[in-house]
């Protein structure tokens, strides 16, 4: 199934400027019967920090259109140019605002708790270049065509380095909160509990064994 892996590996925070810093990862974004070992399916990233971001674990996201239109040019009257701006967004309510999409000039500082990945990367700065180029490239050509609503896994093995070992499951509430606050929304305050398949009831002819231990002397507890 195709997929995306999202880790980070150095973070330049300045605890002055809690908001200024930065926090650079890669993307790893993998079709149908493909693993990590592509190099040209990895893509630099760049999260900006003091905002919400996401901790590890694994979630489900989609093909999207962010909620705001980027202003791309300028028409003779002066009026501004707009554009739609695609994107990964996560399905679940409380992370559905923290997505990955390319970063307006290649500045993290224009992100809100996003992810943009790029196509090459500043290794002296931390930036990136090209996030654009690289969406475009994801969206179209490895996991494309594009289409609103195509949902794909993401998985986030690591969180930002030095902010400890919180999970997709312990933030939940925390962010739940602060989500329906800003934003008047009803998202529920604890992750949902996983569904387990019911296996249907036993057929009254099948023979059950007995688990024994090695050369059966015993059960295994």
């Amino acid at each position: 199934m195709a997929h995306l892996v999202l880790s980070r590996y150095r973070s330049d925070i300045d605890p002055k400027k809690p908001r200024d810093g930065y926090v650079s990862g890669h993307l790893t974004v993998c079709r149908d019967g493909e693993n990590l070992a592509d190099p040209t399916h990895i893509f630099p990233t760049i999260e900006r920090s003091g905002t919400p971001w996401l901790r590890m674990g694994t979630y489900r996201v989609k093909m999207d259109h962010k909620n705001t239109k980027r202003i791309v040019g300028r028409k003779k009257s002066g009026d501004p140019i707009f554009a739609d701006v695609r994107c990964f967004r996560p399905l679940d309510c409380p992370f559905s605002s923290i997505l990955i999409h390319d970063a307006s000039g290649d500045n993290h500082m224009t992100l809100e708790g996003c992810v943009a990945p790029g196509t090459l990367i500043d290794y002296v700065n931390g930036g990136i270049y090209n996030s654009r180029g690289a969406m475009d490239r994801i969206m179209d050509e490895i996991l494309g065509p594009f289409e609103v609503g195509k949902e794909f896994d993401l998985e986030v093995v690591d969180n930002w380095p030095g902010a400890g070992d919180g999970t997709r499951e312990t933030y939940w509430p925390d962010r739940a909160a602060a989500f329906n606050k800003k934003y008047g929304a009803s998202c529920p305050l604890s992750p949902p509990v996983p569904v387990v398949p019911d296996a249907g009831p036993r057929d009254p002819d099948e023979v059950v064994m007995p688990n024994f231990g090695p050369l059966g002397l015993s059960p295994l507890p």
